[in-house]
Formats: structure tokens, C-alpha cells, sequence
């Protein structure tokens, strides 16, 4: 590597997330090697008094007074969470390609690209009509309120354990209703995401074969979705509710697992969550660190040739 900041950067990253990662993963280890004793399963639909303050295993049905819904879109659903993605094609300033761009409408050093975030190419000196409008719509996250487990309540922050989100299929029903709620606009499918146009796409000119591009302005969206269903947790009883049990290593937390399974088999799952977890950083500190390691001795070695 020849950019020492870039170098040294990488030494910094890789070693400093080594340290964070191993410090991660000894807590987790210490809090899911030890169970906490007698875990209790009991029957959410009647909670007893008798389990104030225990720890206690728990199956059923996780659902919501009011479900998560998209108050522009509306999108039917049993979300206990809703995540609304939106890109939109917008300029964006290119660095040098030697006469080659990615879509074929590139002009003054600018060429169009999906984005999640406004791009300001004003900042770049861009021509009139290549500076971006602002984003009407962008990506959002709604939570379902009032979540319950028979006759437990729960707090929001158990969705977050539940289930990671998962994408939303989309059909032609969702596009339709996507398009009602902008003006002029069509919704046409396109794999996961929904594209809103209000006008139609064009070919790159000179190349009839290139796929069409959308013009600026043209938003895309997509859905990802934790829906309601059978879950197991494993939390502390208080009153009528659920809440995190504490830990060995002095915080608390709640177990939970998509579907019926015994206490046993929420904390194998979790184990194994955190070895893959634990591998996966390690590795990418490992390699970081390397580089960095690699770019330092070469670096290093220039200066006292």
C-alpha cells in the first residue's frame, strides 16, 4: 500500500476490532454458557402470580394491538416491524474511466446511480441539469404497538430479538397500491423493488443493447418485515409482563427463537449465533490487520533503503 494513513488505519481498525471482538464474545459466552437455574415454562395465556420475578420459558402466538403499517402506503400485513427502503436515481460526480460509464448517459463527469441518500451535486459544480431535486420519499422504519404473547404483555425492544427482518415480496397488487399513493405514477416490479415512474426509461444511446435506465428522480422502494407468529422466549416475569432477565455479566437480555422449542434449544441456537459471529469479525480483523501489517513494512522498508 503506498497511502500510509490508509495503512496505518487498517493496523488500527484491524486490532482494535480484535480486541472489541474477543471482549464481545467471552461476555456472550459467559452469559449463554451459564442458564439461568430452573427456568420455568409456563402458559402465556394465564399468567400466575406465583412466577413474579422468575425467569420463565414461554411459546406462543407474538402479536400487536396495531400492527406496523406504512402510513403512506397502507400495505395490509401482520408486521410487528415495517422497513421501507427507497433509492432514487440520481447524478452522481465519476471519477475518471477512460471514456467508459456505467449507464451511457454520463456527461461533464456525472453519470445516474440508484441512491439511498440525497447526493448534493451542487458541491461538484454541476450543471443546472444535473443537480439532484431532493429525495420526496426516503426509507423508514415502523413499529407495531401494543405487542403481546397471550397474556403477557412485551416491551418494543423484544422485536429487535425476535426475528431478523426479511424481505417483502413484492406483487403486482403492492405495486398498484405503491403508484395510487404518488401522482402520475406506474409501479413495475423489478426483482425486490418497486419502481415508481413517472416517465418511462430510455436506452443509452449508441448502445441498443445496454439495459434501459430510469430517468433522474425516479424512485425506487422495498419492504423488509419481522411479521407476527409463533415465537419461544425465554425472559423474566414481572406482574403481566415479559422483560429481560439479567445476565452474569451484569446486563440483561431476552432469548427468543422463531417457533415452538424448548429452553434447550433457544440457547444451542443462540451459541451458535455468537460462534459464527465471533468468527466472522475475527476473520475480518485478522485480514485488516494484516493489511495494514503488510502496508506498514512496506512502507517502512522504502524509508531505509
Amino acid at each position: 500500500m503506498r497511502h500510509p494513513i490508509l495503512s496505518y488505519g487498517l493496523l488500527l481498525f484491524g486490532g482494535g476490532i480484535l480486541v472489541w471482538n474477543e471482549i464481545r464474545s467471552a461476555l456472550a459466552a459467559a452469559n449463554l454458557n451459564n442458564e439461568p437455574p430452573q427456568i420455568i415454562t409456563v402458559d402465556p395465556s394465564r399468567p400466575d402470580p406465583a412466577h413474579e420475578g422468575r425467569v420463565v420459558h414461554v411459546s406462543g402466538e407474538v402479536a400487536a394491538q396495531h400492527f406496523a403499517t406504512d402510513p403512506r402506503f397502507l400495505l395490509p400485513g401482520r408486521h410487528l416491524i415495517l422497513r421501507r427502503i427507497v433509492e432514487m436515481q440520481q447524478w452522481r460526480k465519476q471519477p475518471t474511466r477512460g471514456g467508459t460509464t456505467p449507464t451511457g448517459f454520463s456527461a461533464n463527469g456525472f453519470d445516474l446511480f440508484w441512491s439511498g441518500e440525497e447526493i448534493d451535486t451542487r458541491a461538484d459544480d454541476a450543471p443546472p441539469e444535473q443537480q439532484n431535486a431532493p429525495m420526496p420519499l426516503k426509507s423508514e422504519s415502523f413499529l407495531a404497538e401494543g405487542l403481546h404473547l397471550g397474556g403477557f404483555t412485551l416491551p418494543p425492544d423484544v422485536i429487535s430479538v425476535l426475528d431478523k427482518p426479511q424481505p417483502l415480496k413484492p406483487d403486482r397488487q403492492m405495486a398498484a397500491t405503491l403508484a395510487a399513493a404518488v401522482p402520475g405514477a406506474e409501479g413495475i416490479l423489478d426483482g425486490q423493488w418497486i419502481i415508481l415512474a413517472t416517465e418511462p426509461a430510455r436506452r443509452p444511446p449508441l448502445r441498443p443493447s445496454a439495459k434501459a435506465v430510469w430517468p433522474p428522480g425516479t424512485l425506487r422502494v422495498r419492504f423488509e418485515e419481522v411479521s407476527a407468529g409463533p415465537y419461544s422466549l425465554i425472559a423474566r416475569q414481572t406482574q403481566n409482563a415479559l422483560f429481560p432477565f439479567p445476565t452474569p455479566s451484569g446486563g440483561a437480555h431476552f432469548l427468543a427463537r422463531a417457533g415452538t422449542h424448548p429452553p434447550a434449544e433457544i440457547y444451542r441456537e443462540a451459541r451458535s449465533r455468537n460462534n459464527f459471529m465471533t468468527w466472522a469479525i475475527r476473520i475480518l480483523g485478522i485480514g485488516a490487520t494484516v493489511f495494514g501489517l503488510l502496508g506498514v513494512l512496506r512502507l517502512r522498508s522504502r524509508i531505509y533503503r
